[in-house]
């Protein structure tokens, strides 16, 4: 398959991106995983977590704080095309055309919370829902706008 012939979703442009600008602050699924969530539901005005997501991602509680199915595929499919490879996270120089607010509020969200290391995102997260990584077990398997407060 040619990059040049793969027709990818924003949210797949965003991941990308993100691996690319965060080159060697990317140490695994789970830190992308949060980076992604937040730059889905981060108001950089009100530094506070808001329902209405840019890309309609639905993320859930899970094992390691907030974490979406989509996003994962997502991830996969970047994979399987050749643009991403998992073992170091990297993706491939080539510019993919991100929607500009998006790339405006990517560059934001990770010069704020881009070279925190995976658990201390997970941690933070988590208490923006007013959670820690015990009482997550309790809402495990929710979705998080059931736990974003208004």
């Amino acid at each position: 398959m040619s990059i040049t012939n793969i027709k990818l979703s924003d949210s797949q442009k965003l991941m990308f991106y993100i691996i690319n600008k965060t080159k060697k602050h990317i140490e695994g699924r789970k830190k992308l995983m949060k980076l992604m969530f937040l730059i889905e539901h981060y108001d950089l005005k009100t530094n506070k977590l808001v329902n209405d997501g840019l890309l309609n991602n639905d993320f859930i509680i899970y094992h390691y704080g907030v974490f979406s199915f989509k996003v994962m595929e997502d991830y996969f499919i970047l994979i399987n095309t050749g643009l991403v490879t998992e073992y170091p996270i990297k993706a491939v120089s080539i510019e993919l055309g991100l929607e500009p607010g998006l790339k405006a509020k990517a560059d934001k969200i990770l010069s704020q919370f881009g070279e925190k290391n995976s658990d201390d995102l997970e941690i933070e997260t988590l208490a923006m829902l007013k959670l820690d990584r015990v009482t997550k077990m309790e809402h495990f398997g929710k979705n998080v706008k059931t736990l974003i407060k208004k």
